[in-house]
């Protein structure tokens, strides 16, 4: 696989918080005082869309957007999104559970949530890098947990295809201000580009970009996690794009 060999991303990054620590500290805490923390998604946290034998499992981990903080129930969060749109593009039943949980790393993710991944899954999203953003670890490391994770997953279940989703793009999120914003943005972008390669490196997997598409009706009451129509268009880029490899396979 390509190397990250180019870190003048991070070593920009460190330069900028370096010179105006003092403001970005003072954003950061009064981000997490001020920032309503909401409960994960009410409800089962596994269902079934209806559809043609026979049914394909499909399991999202990943951080507190698998746990579906945000969304009425996990029906309406990725989860189930997923589900919906992997359903109506093959026809087939589609069974779907969620395993995530508020603050998780690619880290945390691999052991705590691939466990819980059944064996016979046919579809595994993943859903992270928000919070390794967040906690200030380097591009490597982010790179080596991935890999790490992706490769437990594909040991979990060994037919599943990977669809590991876009890091979310931080540079968009109303909650975060300015210029605190910008900055976790461009570290988000960093971390995204290392995904796509971490996908495109490991069999059967593919990487899912999530265009911003603007509007804060994206966005639920916290204006940092998606609301109903954000998780939405989100699992139906992951659902279509799962449901496209499964078609090609098949062909």
């Amino acid at each position: 696989m390509k190397r990250l060999n180019d870190n003048s991303g991070y070593v920009a990054w460190a330069a900028a918080l370096l010179s105006g620590l003092p403001l970005f500290a003072w954003q950061a805490y009064r981000l997490r005082r001020d920032t309503p923390r909401l409960e994960e998604a009410p409800g089962p946290r596994e269902g079934e869309v209806a559809g043609e034998a026979p049914v394909i499992r499909l399991a999202v981990i990943g951080e507190s957007t698998a746990a579906g903080v945000g969304a009425p129930d996990h029906a309406r969060g990725l989860a189930g999104r997923s589900a919906a749109a992997l359903a109506a593009r093959t026809g087939r039943a589609v069974r779907w559970s969620a395993h995530g949980h508020n603050g998780a790393t690619a880290r945390q993710t691999r052991y705590r949530h691939v466990p819980e991944v059944d064996r016979g899954t046919g579809v595994v999203v993943v859903a992270l890098g928000v919070n390794d953003v967040l906690s200030g670890c380097a591009p490597e490391t982010w790179r080596h947990n991935l890999e790490k994770l992706l490769a437990s997953t594909r040991r979990r279940a060994p037919g599943a295809i990977i669809v590991v989703s876009a890091v979310p793009p931080m540079g968009h999120f109303p909650a975060i201000p300015q210029p605190l914003r910008a900055l976790l943005g461009v570290r988000a972008q960093a971390f995204d580009r290392i995904s796509a390669l971490v996908a495109a490196a490991c069999p059967r997997a593919l990487y899912v970009p999530l265009p911003y598409e603007g509007g804060s009706d994206y966005f639920c009451e916290d204006r940092f996690h998606p609301s109903a129509l954000g998780y939405d268009r989100w699992g139906t880029l992951t659902g279509e794009a799962a449901a496209l490899r499964i078609q090609s396979a098949a062909s």
